[in-house]
């Protein structure tokens, strides 16, 4: 499937010989890497090189910890790391295990070390908190309770959730982070398959989730995935602003994990296939140069630009003791160019831009191979290594190696909390620390401990009176997570003159997805005149979150803000919650084609419009609609199929099978044959069938997308738009239009060269066609009509 979509979107083939190539090159990477030998770890800390000012000391080295998948602070500072010995086999009896080390002297280097659980399989990322320890070991979800804190479990594993997919070997769930919120932030690879819930929940209740990012409530036990999309979504981390960043392994290194968003690549789910178009990495750069293939290492070109193509472990540095300059930067790890990247963010509309920067840690030993990054309590960073001679896709892992490195800046003290022991008063008043890991875990232990009068009035004073925004979000975050935030007061802050606070103040309203009417009302005014963008997304993203009916109206509101049609994510979040209405009430739907002053609204409403024909129930067929049969697509639960509605009878029967997607269905006019839409052969084709399912068989083979089919009213053409041939210009988005008989022969193209044409349509009495059409731009669309033939091509409607 990767292959074939990268191939729809026109990326070029790769010609045998190139393939060969690439094989021979992989087979001598492997032999280079066979013949690497591992250092001791002193002699890799001592190849690490880093900016003036700062130095590396090893934390931990085995035989102490091997294979550190993961790792997480408690509140004494201490590091909980997993040890994954499972992989490329899950196969129980599990393995890995978890341990916890301290740093008693304050030297740098742990003092004592203990093992506190062992016996678990394919274990990818552990957090602390709420007595115990949190696990996704897939295809499980599990709490080890250890209440009393003496670092021995209180009993066996509780099974919190199953059904993880496995299928991506290590593109599977990983986590975790403690988000501003209270839930628990994790990521998805988008080659696994999970059809999640607790143990024993039936498959039709059961939460279909196929990649992006996901959380879970520590205290309510709910699941919800909060973003669809990336490669293989491992690190979460957040900005001072409760922004949520995602590193991806491999492709585009770094997104702006927005709720509800769906982000590239597509890769063919149906969960994002009337998202169009997905919101693309923020990042202005690639860490690597040339093809994705070849940035394993390379030329010193390839390690000026960040390494490679593959990242994890996001941190966004909040810490205290770093120079101001690294402050709200995001660092992760690129496996292949053994270093730390580090980006800069920039503020960009609704969103933001992501900047190279110099790398912060190069290692002169190849064989680093770094996972986790985190900030401690005295701002120092520690870097988990996985310490081998390739990454997972040698799927042959050292089991003996394994490090944990302590980065400190000059100066910087030794720590040692326990913040467990602090009052409710004293943990309010760490809301105010400068390093955000003593505000997390105070918030946490806040949490824990639920609302107390005392802590809620030191709340609500720091939310009321401070005038530093981030201080303010803390208060609010902490209100929330404790269950002291009062409908009152968060009402109140939707008022707020900071931005952040009004956008979080929208998103806690929506958290439980029932919002007051008076507060509707009040979204419905934000979205028509609030000055901030960043409040505008977050009015999107709630509206995803609320019954269509109750968000329409918002969603309306915030189409006609023309100033948003270029920003990054304001135009496809708007779209994302808008689509369903085009199937729910297709007469509404034009309302926001009419009036939307953001031109890619218009343009994937009137194409969602002409390609998905909503469901026929019986009954609903006008007494006065034509004779003849009807054929639509619409949603099976595990995808679209194919149905013939036949007006007579009152009869719907479904055409295909759930083997794979099949969409955009019409039949034609003397009701004897249906085209439509498949992935079944892993591209996108037209499949043309009988109006009773006999005869299917393909008519397209161009390794393209081919798509919105619509027949001649004689039905023996066939008109389509497909990516079948390069665009003119490179990057842009082209697709043509193009006839060919029924059989699937004589394909003619009718586009001129330059435009991008789709959502055709055949005038009923055969004279004309009608088509929208564009750049290949973002928002550029304009009607078009011509011959069959493709000549006297007309504007009829401009934009």
């Amino acid at each position: 499937m990767v292959a074939s979509f990268r191939a729809k979107i026109g990326a070029p083939r790769t010609p045998r010989g190139g393939r060969i190539r690439n094989v021979i090159l992989s087979a001598l990477a492997l032999l280079l890497l066979g013949l690497q030998e591992p250092q001791t770890p002193s002699e890799t800390v001592a190849k690490f090189k880093a900016p003036d000012g700062f130095s590396v000391t090893l934390f931990a080295g085995e035989p102490d910890v091997k294979q550190p998948i993961s790792f997480a602070f408690d509140d004494r500072g201490r590091l909980w790391v997993a040890e994954a010995y499972s992989y490329p086999n899950w196969d129980p009896p599990g393995r890995d295990r978890i341990l916890v080390f301290e740093d008693i002297d304050g030297d740098g280097r742990f003092d004592k070390r203990t093992v506190f659980f062992e016996g678990l399989t394919y274990v990818t990322g552990i957090e602390v908190g709420f007595g115990g320890v949190w696990v996704i070991a897939p295809p499980k979800m599990l709490f080890l309770p250890d209440r009393d804190g003496d670092d021995r479990p209180d009993g066996p594993p509780e099974v919190l959730l199953d059904g993880f997919g496995l299928q991506g070997g290590h593109n599977i769930a990983n986590g975790f982070t403690w988000g501003p919120d209270g839930w628990l932030y994790a990521g998805h690879g988008r080659t696994s398959i999970s059809d999640i819930g607790p143990p024993g929940t039936p498959v039709t209740e059961r939460i279909h989730f196929d990649g992006g990012v996901w959380r879970y409530h520590p205290q309510r036990r709910v699941f919800e995935a909060f973003a669809d999309g990336t490669t293989n979504p491992w690190g979460v981390a957040f900005d001072d602003w409760g922004q949520a960043f995602v590193s991806n392994c491999v492709n585009p290194h770094l997104f702006h994990a927005v709720q509800g968003a769906h982000f590239e690549p597509w890769r063919g789910r149906e969960s994002s296939r009337f998202a169009y178009k997905r919101i693309d990495s923020i990042a202005d750069h690639l860490h690597w140069v040339g093809k994705i293939e070849d940035s394993r290492g390379g030329p010193e070109a390839q390690l000026a630009a960040g390494g490679g193509h593959a990242h994890c472990g996001a941190m966004v540095y909040l810490g205290d003791s770093f120079p101001e300059s690294y402050r709200g930067s995001v660092f992760m790890s690129n496996l292949h160019g053994h270093r730390i990247n580090n980006d800069r963010l920039v503020r960009k509309g609704s969103g933001y831009t992501a900047s190279h920067a110099p790398d912060f840690l190069v290692s002169g030993d190849r064989m680093f191979m770094g996972l986790s990054v985190q900030y401690g309590p005295e701002g120092a960073v520690y870097v988990s290594d996985w310490y081998d001679r390739g990454e997972c896709h040698t799927r042959n892992p050292n089991l003996e190696t394994g490090r944990i490195y302590k980065v400190t800046y000059k100066g910087t003290p030794a720590a040692r909390p326990d913040l467990a022991k602090l009052p409710d008063l004293e943990l309010v008043k760490l809301q105010l620390h400068r390093n955000d890991w003593h505000a997390t875990h105070a918030r946490r232990l806040l949490q824990e401990r639920g609302a107390k009068p005392e802590a809620t009035a030191a709340l609500l004073k720091i939310l009321e009176e401070n005038p530093d925004a981030t201080r303010k979000l803390r208060a609010l975050w902490a209100l929330h997570a404790t269950g002291a935030l009062t409908d009152e007061v968060r009402v109140r802050q939707l008022s707020s003159p900071e931005e952040h606070v009004r956008a979080w103040a929208v998103q806690l309203e929506a958290e439980d997805r029932k919002v007051p009417p008076a507060v509707l009302a009040r979204f419905r005014e934000m979205a028509a005149s609030d000055p901030s963008p960043v409040v505008r997304l977050y009015l999107a993203a709630a509206a995803r979150r609320l019954p269509l009916e109750e968000a329409w109206p918002v969603l309306v509101a915030l189409s006609a803000h023309g100033e948003d049609a270029a920003d990054h994510n304001l135009p496809l979040m708007i779209w994302y919650a808008a689509a369903p209405m085009g199937e729910k009430d297709p007469a509404l739907a034009m309302e926001m084609v009419r009036a939307a002053k953001i031109p890619l609204l218009r343009q994937f409403m009137v194409r969602h419009l002409t390609s998905i024909a909503p469901a026929v129930p019986r009954g609903a067929i006008p007494v006065d609609a034509p004779q003849g049969p009807i054929a639509f697509s619409s949603l099976a639960p595990r995808g679209w199929d194919v149905f013939v509605h036949d007006r007579q009878m009152g009869k719907t029967s479904r055409l295909t099978d759930h083997a794979a997607l099949d969409w955009n269905a019409i039949v034609t006019n003397d009701g004897r044959k249906v085209a439509f839409v498949s992935d079944r052969d892993g591209n996108a084709e037209l499949y043309v069938c009988g109006a009773d399912g006999s005869g299917l068989r393909r008519i397209t083979d161009a390794f393209a997308l081919d798509d919105h089919p619509a027949w001649s009213p004689d039905g023996r053409s066939i008109l389509f738009s497909s990516t079948r041939e390069p665009a003119e210009k490179a990057g842009q988005a082209w697709n043509a239009l193009y006839v060919m008989s029924a059989e699937g022969t004589g394909v003619q193209r009718l586009s001129p060269r330059g435009v991008t044409d789709y959502s055709p349509a055949w005038a009923p009495w055969g004279q004309f066609l009608a088509c929208a059409t564009g750049s290949g731009e973002e928002g550029k669309s304009d009607l078009v009509v011509m011959a069959p033939d493709g000549s006297d091509r007309k504007l009829v409607v401009k934009d």
